[in-house]
């Protein structure tokens, strides 16, 4: 078999390959592991701290919708608040359960 790069025909062969300078060091299985669990924690710490967030702001967003819908009305907004309570609460309510 010849390998040809364009230029030159060479043979394949076998050769033996020393490093007389080369600082390797074996990876034994505990340090896979360990790495791997250290790994896996982060990763997991990181995920909860993200969904925390979330759960969070759809808490606070969620208050301050309620907050601004219902507010402090006059006597003469009984009807608005029943309207928003018996009609846009429910509507809101559906659109960020589809959201999320």
């Amino acid at each position: 078999m010849k390998v040809y790069d364009g230029r030159l025909y060479s043979e394949i062969s076998k050769a033996e390959v020393s490093c007389t300078n080369c600082k390797t060091q074996a990876v034994s299985v505990s340090d896979t592991i360990r790495n791997a669990i250290i790994g896996a924690a982060t990763s997991g710490a990181a995920g909860l701290i993200f969904f925390i967030l979330k759960v969070y702001l759809q808490r606070k967003a969620n208050k301050q919708l309620e907050q601004s819908l219902t507010g402090n009305d006059s006597k003469s907004s009984k009807e608005k608040k029943e309207f928003i309570e018996n009609v846009i609460t429910p509507i809101a309510e559906k659109l960020f359960k589809k959201s999320r």
